[in-house]
């Protein structure tokens, strides 16, 4: 007898007419009263019947979910998946679940676990399909929210500079973050149950034992220190390290050492040392050999096969002033006429940008010196301009050798900015106290060693002359009528005839002797190595030759200048250098008298009427 259909609302609240397979009583209490939404659904995807829980659960009513197709109340993206649960369970799948969402008209959504199974005719047929609805809202709320977790947590890993690993007793890493991004240049697979300390630098290795060992001793206790590791490219990086003995700890069962690269700043470090070494000797006036030294051992510390040089130009030839390069190579550059063709260091000056030869083997820039090169073991070399900063002048080059081919690194390339700059204010500072101790000992107008720098060198003279038993003369030159030229040409024709006229002088007196500018219109020329008073008269007669010559003037014209010239012999008595200066003066007061134009050589009568002279104002007064 055939179960009769009815169509009035069950007690689940759903209308729909019971399946004749699925009309027994023990079902039917099942489906209404189960707190698990239960829906029936037909071959072709048709919703035949739903209970109570599935209403609340998609938040629609019966008649809403019976009057669209399963497929309606499925997301678009979730399609694909209830079509293939249905189709399996069609052909007679057991067992079949499937995780989907449904988005409710309320605009929520809920994640439900579907279990599907197949309810089968006299024919084997597939004639309902039972679908049980279980929702897992909050399980999936929770991966979801642990997989956020370590997402954040692998993010945090990967741009951390820290790397966190679990050691054991021994010292062998049991897990790091390296599995996340690679260690020293290392990938993760590498440090499986390898020991930490297999890469230590070998003269940090006995103190980073040492510190294992009070990790060791000294349980929860932080251990920091540093040390140096081999990257994977063998160069050294700087490590600083902490570790914690968490070893008891039943969560954790091991070291806890977190590693933390700080190669830039103990660069930066050294860097900035070596830079305030250098401005000290600056700032101290120290010699710019030292001062470009210490620019050599700056560079040297920040690379460990660098050899520098320090090269200059002046009168555009090529000088080493410091730098560590062999005396054949030094000699090779320094001499070479056309080393701006033939050297690294000489296109960096002509060319004013930096200059980086890789292999001085197969470059052909570098032929001319290829054997010098290569026999003093160098590789590569390196050539930076060093620029005035204040005039954009090229002083110079800093060239870098290396025993590797390679070109320098990018700290390299920094360090060695640096040192240029360094370089232009040493040669700065040293070519600026030149200036001031040359303007503090030589007259402004002329150039000649002014008063202050005469005495001194009279002084060393006369003390050097009695030593040796040598006569030391001086002449003291006074331009006649000067007075004159100035008040009828005016003070700056009168200037430039007084350069011409110490140009003059200076041409014709020996190279070893000293002109000196006394002042206003006054000279005076030393001479050392003079063995009688006809040596001396032979400069003094060369002098006045040279003064018969006309004195052009800017405006035009000629204008012609003497002197009257009075000499002074420093002989066997104990002289001082004023006291010989004084005679000179009083001998060319003589000349003066005579009627100027003349030489005249100081007398013990010439002392003698100095000092009655100068007794007879006195008494005068």
């Amino acid at each position: 007898m055939e179960a009769e259909q009815d169509n009035s609302p069950d007690e689940g609240g759903a209308f729909a007419p019971r399946p004749p397979c699925l009309a027994s009583v023990d079902f039917e209490e099942v489906f209404v009263q189960s707190e698990v939404g239960m829906a029936l659904v037909s071959p072709n995807g048709r919703l035949l019947r739903v209970n109570g829980a599935l209403c609340q659960l998609l938040g629609r009513s019966a008649e809403q979910l019976l009057a669209a197709t399963l497929a309606e109340l499925i997301p678009v993206d979730q399609q694909p998946v209830v079509e293939a649960l249905i189709a399996q369970a069609r052909a007679g799948s057991l067992g079949l679940k499937a995780e989907m969402r449904n988005d409710r008209p309320d605009g929520t959504s809920v994640w439900v676990l579907i279990n599907t199974f197949a309810v089968l005719d006299a024919d084997g047929r597939s004639s309902v399909i039972v679908l049980h609805y279980q929702d897992i809202t909050e399980r999936r709320l929770a991966e979801e929210q642990l997989g956020a977790s370590e997402r954040r947590f692998r993010s945090l890993v990967h741009n951390i500079s820290e790397t966190v690993s679990l050691m054991d007793a021994e010292g062998r890493i049991l897990m790091t973050t390296g599995d996340f991004k690679p260690i020293m240049g290392y990938p993760s697979s590498f440090w499986e149950q390898r020991s930490a300390f297999d890469l230590t630098h070998p003269d940090d290795a006995p103190r980073i034992l040492d510190g294992m060992a009070r990790v060791l001793a000294n349980p929860g206790v932080e251990v920091t220190d540093e040390l140096r590791a081999r990257h994977a490219d063998g160069h050294w990086e700087s490590l600083q390290i902490t570790g914690v003995n968490l070893l008891d700890d039943p969560d954790v069962g091991g070291l806890v050492v977190t590693t933390r690269n700080i190669t830039e700043m103990k660069q930066a470090q050294q860097v900035a040392a070596g830079q305030s070494r250098v401005l000290e000797l600056i700032a101290r006036g120290e010699s710019l050999h030292e001062t470009l030294a210490a620019v050599c051992t700056m560079v040297q510390e920040n690379a460990d096969d660098a050899t520098p040089a320090i090269l200059f130009v002046e009168d555009d030839r090529l000088i080493v002033r410091a730098g560590g390069l062999p005396q054949n190579l030094v000699d090779a550059v320094a001499l070479d006429e056309d080393w701006r063709q033939n050297t690294t260091c000489g296109r960096a000056i002509s060319t004013g940008h930096a200059v980086f030869v890789d292999d001085v083997t197969t470059d052909p820039f570098v032929a001319k010196n290829r054997s010098l090169l290569t026999e003093a073991g160098f590789r590569s070399i390196w050539a930076y301009p060093v620029i005035d900063s204040s005039t954009e002048r090229i002083l110079g080059s800093f060239v870098t050798l290396s025993t590797e081919r390679r070109r320098p690194s990018l700290h390299e390339q920094r360090v060695t900015d640096i040192a240029t700059r360094l370089v232009a204010i040493a040669v700065e500072r040293d070519s600026a106290q030149a200036n001031m101790a040359h303007q503090a000992t030589h007259d402004s107008l002329t150039g000649l060693p002014n008063r202050t720098l005469l005495l001194d060198r009279l002084e060393q003279a006369v003390k050097r002359g009695t030593r040796l038993n040598r006569p030391v003369a001086a002449m003291f030159l006074d331009v006649d009528r000067f007075k004159v030229i100035n008040d009828s040409l005016g003070h700056t024709v009168g200037d430039a005839l007084l350069v011409s006229f110490a140009h003059r002088l200076a041409a014709a007196v020996r190279p070893e002797d000293t002109v000196a500018r006394f002042g206003g219109d006054e000279f005076v020329v030393l001479c050392e190595d003079v063995y009688d008073e006809a040596a001396v008269r032979a400069v003094a007669k060369r002098v006045t030759v040279a003064l018969d010559e006309p004195f052009p003037v800017v405006s035009g014209g000629e204008v012609f200048l003497t002197a009257s010239i009075g000499l002074a012999i420093a002989d066997d008595r104990p002289r001082t250098a004023e006291s010989l200066l004084r005679d000179a003066d009083a001998a060319m007061y003589r000349a003066k008298e005579k009627g100027r134009d003349r030489l005249e050589v100081f007398d013990a009568d010439m002392r003698a009427a100095s000092l009655l002279r100068l007794s007879l104002e006195n008494d005068l007064r």
